[in-house]
């Protein structure tokens, strides 16, 4: 178990690595390692970004996701994984989440994405 040397915080990431979440949540975990110090545990939250990556390129997600920009929250962590593993498989990962966001998302006629692929929400 990686631990911070902070109890307090230790327990936070124990609950926090033990619990099911959304790509977006993934993202956020992602970003906690890192701020953490835990390079090696990120490698792990980015793999299993990628792993769950939807064909048309958003990264977390689950089968039947509705989520349009969720995934995009794992674009940080999935960079430090291409980067410190040269695995060309995370950097293609990122290139097709970019690519979903630059020009395949759903969006307005203004530009601005929506938050769902069954809806016009933003």
């Amino acid at each position: 178990m990686w631990t911070t040397g902070d109890a307090t915080a230790d327990r936070v990431l124990l609950a926090l690595l033990t619990m099911q979440r959304e790509s977006w949540e993934q993202g956020i975990t992602g970003q906690a390692l890192l701020d953490l110090g835990l390079p090696e545990a990120a490698v792990l939250v980015a793999d299993a970004a990628v792993t769950r990556r939807r064909p048309d390129g958003r990264l977390g997600e689950w089968a039947g996701s509705v989520g349009a920009v969720n995934g995009a929250a794992c674009g940080e962590v999935v960079r430090h994984a291409a980067v410190a593993t040269g695995d060309p498989r995370y950097a293609a990962a990122l290139d097709a989440q970019l690519d979903w966001l630059a020009r395949r998302a759903p969006r307005a006629a203004d530009g601005t994405l929506f938050h769902l692929l069954d809806g016009r929400q933003v």
